[in-house]
């Protein structure tokens, strides 16, 4: 965000047809904006599509291109298993039951996380700064220390999107925030 005495300035000499050197300027400000990111749905039921939405048109970086962010599948990083910005960083990490969608290794079986998943945000056409993506709840997570499977009923869905600039210019975390009242993870029927 670059406004008012920090907005972009281009500033150049022309020499008219007279022979006259004349100063020509342009300023203008550079706004930025607070993302906002959801769920489409606010019951999540075991192998059902959770579709993510992340509306920010600071993520839309060519304006004739559909942006793709992908989440970060390389186990030595401690960002494995969130959406990578293009800095390295986390720009959108996936919680259930409090505890990051993260894979795990159990008696040498790796359970994935939601790089195995296929998840990325794509943005819905070029320029639109409007970003989709779908992985299926699972029906086993990996508890916090990765030691054990645990179930995912009973808890909710957040999702925490790390923006870099919002509308102030600062870095900004923005999450669903949704009580346990207004979305839960449906328990299978028998």
């Amino acid at each position: 965000r670059l406004i008012d005495e920090q907005g972009i300035n281009i500033a150049y000499s022309d020499v008219a047809q007279t022979g006259l050197t004349t100063g020509v300027s342009s300023k203008s400000d550079i706004r930025t904006h607070s993302g906002f990111v959801s769920t489409a749905s606010n019951v999540f039921r075991f192998g059902h599509p959770v579709i993510i939405i992340l509306d920010d048109p600071d993520l839309n970086l060519k304006h004739d291109t559909i942006e793709i962010y992908s989440v970060i599948d390389n186990p030595s990083s401690a960002n494995v298993d969130t959406v990578g910005s293009s800095s390295g960083g986390i720009l959108l990490e996936v919680l259930i039951k409090d505890i990051r969608y993260k894979r795990c290794t159990i008696g040498g079986v790796e359970t994935g996380g939601l790089a195995a998943s296929g998840f990325s945000l794509i943005e819905t056409g070029p320029n639109t700064g409007r970003f989709e993506g779908v992985f299926k709840m699972p029906s086993k997570i990996c508890n916090k220390d990765g030691t054990k499977l645990i179930s995912p009923a009973g808890g909710i869905v957040d999702l925490k999107y790390n923006d870099f600039r919002d509308s102030s210019g600062q870095s900004n975390t923005f999450s669903l925030s949704k009580s346990p009242s207004k979305q839960k993870l449906a328990t299978p029927s028998t």
